[in-house]
């Protein structure tokens, strides 16, 4: 397990999920009153891996939908941050794989940005999306 704290609240949500009622309703109680925790440690670990800060603009959650990744649950951000308004990043949250996918959606005006975006774009894999785990600081 990585030591980065978004993995960590991933894993607790996962099992907040599976230890409580299995309805969507209440999945979505569980994942909304989690959000202002997964924020939080996405932002955080973005900025100590790509010295940027981000702010949150979209956040989605996904419940019990068969047609989403065998069915799992999972959580949509965007992020963009202030110094740069162009700058957009997507967030996938597969929380019961507890995988975090990043991928550049809308590239960046200033090089401390497109210093942070070789650095995902390196990572990615045939999806064209990053683990957040395998970007080195």
């Amino acid at each position: 397990m990585s030591s980065l704290s978004t993995y960590h609240e991933l894993e607790s949500l996962r099992n907040d999920l599976y230890d409580g009622e299995d309805n969507v309703v209440a999945g979505y109680q569980i994942c909304w009153s989690s959000a202002e925790r997964i924020i939080a440690a996405i932002t955080s670990d973005l900025e100590i891996l790509l010295g940027i800060c981000c702010y949150i603009t979209k956040m989605e959650f996904i419940i019990r939908d068969k047609f989403y990744r065998q069915s799992a649950n999972g959580c949509f951000m965007i992020l963009k941050t202030e110094g740069d308004t162009e700058f957009e990043l997507s967030v996938e949250c597969i929380i019961d794989y507890q995988r975090v996918l990043l991928q550049v959606k809308q590239l960046a005006e200033t090089k401390k940005m497109n210093k942070a975006i070789k650095k995902i774009m390196k990572r990615y894999d045939a999806e064209q999306k990053a683990e957040l785990n395998s970007i080195k600081s």
